[in-house]
């Protein structure tokens, strides 16, 4: 069957855009799909590198400040904290003028697991009474402390009416780390030994 020429210009154009349909198909879509989702992991790896240097500055940041807790004199042990808070609080008082007229322990607590694990909080009561400067200079001090030292409850009385002679009562805490136990190595079992038959 001979084709006249407008068939030969029909077929050679249907052919030609079967071709384009494949080539679109199987070589350039998938070209351009790949090229997009290369565009969407650069993207990715960009704002994961950035989170990924935050976090690096926040470590060195968070360093320094663990190493200055330390060397202020965080604690391993509730009773060696309690001790170090009761001397922290006399010294705080000498400095400001105040007279501590008691000092009592209160019980060690955990803290909260999600906010801080592997610290507990160990605190003392104290009574003392002075000037309201003096007052507000342990307030200070207490603020401004190198140890971890945190008011919970304070109240603030007249010891006399028209007199500058107040009495302070306050519940105060501090950190210490528990060291988490090392867990017991695994007991190694004895491999037994084949019997020699003599």
């Amino acid at each position: 069957m001979v084709l006249s020429q407008r068939e030969r210009y029909i077929a050679i154009g249907l052919g030609a855009l079967v071709v384009l349909v494949v080539v679109w198909l199987y070589g350039l879509a998938p070209l351009l799909d790949w090229s997009d989702k290369i565009k969407q992991d650069e993207q990715a790896q960009i704002g994961q590198k950035a989170k990924d240097e935050t976090l690096f500055l926040e470590n060195r940041k968070l360093q320094k400040v663990w190493a200055e807790m330390q060397k202020g004199g965080l604690m391993d042990n509730p009773s060696d904290a309690q001790t170090q808070l009761h001397q922290a609080v006399t010294d705080w008082a000498i400095q400001s003028g105040v007279q501590v007229s008691n000092q009592t322990n209160e019980s060690a607590a955990p803290v909260d697991a999600k906010a801080a694990p592997g610290f507990v909080q160990a605190g003392i009561k104290v009574s003392c009474f002075g000037t309201t400067s003096g007052i507000a200079k342990l307030l200070y001090q207490i603020e401004v402390a190198k140890i971890p030292a945190r008011v919970h409850q304070i109240t603030i009385s007249s010891k006399k009416e028209g007199m500058d002679d107040l009495q302070l009562d306050m519940t105060l805490t501090t950190l210490c780390v528990v060291p988490v136990p090392k867990a017991a190595p695994n007991p190694v079992q004895a491999t037994p030994t084949a019997l020699n038959n003599n």
